[in-house]
């Protein structure tokens, strides 16, 4: 797999939209559900998803320090992370998980089959997978770590030999980003200028139905799947909304750490200081244990010198009697 990943907090704006928009496309499915993110990066998505009703998540993604950063920054109760490879078989059960998505990743695979087949496999039977490619301007964008690129007929075709039923929705991106499909009934969503400092906030120009899709976003399901709306970003305040709650929980997984770290820390002090009386005291044991064979040697020559003195004694009787007979 061909690593690319995209951190929120540190990419361009225009990548940041991307990439949000299509996990702010999933929330109306994943409430009460339980989630598998496959290829979740950094865990931003999956924490989106856990923030916004999902039963449980879990995030999984083929580079250990991903995974590692992700807990530290998102870990809770209904969010966990782990490293698992897409193209083998996930070590997470069968039948397990009502919603699966999978954003822009199977472009880095190269059995890109075998792990669309992991992911239906993980699915429950009436299980929903919601997941996107590149559009067909990917292919001239020369980009290193895409090894596969996809035509929408060839996107479409994959998906429909697995399920029943495929819903396609095309993601146009700006300075903000819609997702939209004729299946939809709200009216088609507003976009901003590309240079949006250059005009003023609140003109808006009507979304191009006809430009060409940077990304095909698909819901697929074996029972017929919901409709989801077209949502777009003519209003900044949906993302810095959702920027602030990602990065005041980024905050609370980093404070989690040090607050561990200062414990740890305060842990060894006491530690050492254990330690320190454990020494004393075994100096003192040795000490006492010292004086002890010096009270048993006193006594004993306390004995030998009582010893001499009874004789001295019994001696001067002695004497004292012969002196009296003569």
């Amino acid at each position: 797999m061909a690593e690319e990943r995209i951190d929120p907090f540190l990419c361009e704006n225009y990548w940041r939209v991307d990439h949000l928009s299509r996990y702010i496309f999933a929330l109306s499915l994943c409430r009460g559900k339980t989630v598998l993110d496959a290829a979740c990066g950094f865990g931003y998505g999956a924490a989106l998803l856990a923030n916004n009703g999902a039963k449980e998540v879990i995030g999984v993604d083929n580079s250990t320090d991903a995974i590692e950063e992700a807990a530290k920054r998102y870990g809770e109760k209904n969010v966990s992370f782990e490293v698992a490879d897409l193209e083998q078989p996930l070590p997470l059960g069968e039948n397990r998980f009502d919603l699966v998505v999978s954003f822009e990743t199977l472009e880095h695979l190269e059995q890109a089959h075998t792990a669309l087949d992991h992911l239906v496999r993980a699915l429950s039977e009436n299980g929903i997978l919601i997941i996107s490619v590149p559009g067909e301007k990917d292919a001239e964008s020369e980009n290193p770590f895409h090894l596969q690129h996809f035509t929408k007929e060839s996107f479409v075709s994959m998906l429909r030999e697995r399920f029943a039923h495929v819903t396609l929705h095309q993601q146009i991106l700006t300075v903000g980003s819609t997702i939209h499909s004729s299946a939809a009934t709200n009216p088609l969503p507003f976009k901003e200028s590309t240079k949006m400092e250059e005009v003023a906030q609140s003109r808006d120009w009507m979304l191009d139905t006809d430009s060409i899709p940077d990304s095909y976003v698909a819901v697929c399901g074996n029972q017929a799947v919901p409709v989801i709306e077209n949502i777009g970003s003519s209003s900044r305040l949906l993302w810095l909304e959702v920027i602030d709650d990602l990065k005041r929980w980024k905050d609370y997984g980093h404070n989690q750490e040090a607050r561990a770290s200062d414990s740890e820390r305060d842990l060894e002090v006491k530690i050492d200081e254990i330690n320190r009386w454990t020494a004393w005291a075994a100096n003192t044991e040795l000490i006492i244990k010292h004086l002890e064979g010096q009270r048993k040697d006193l006594w004993q020559r306390i004995g030998q010198l009582t010893a001499i003195n009874n004789r001295q004694q019994e001696s001067i009787e002695e004497l004292q009697k012969k002196l009296k007979q003569d």
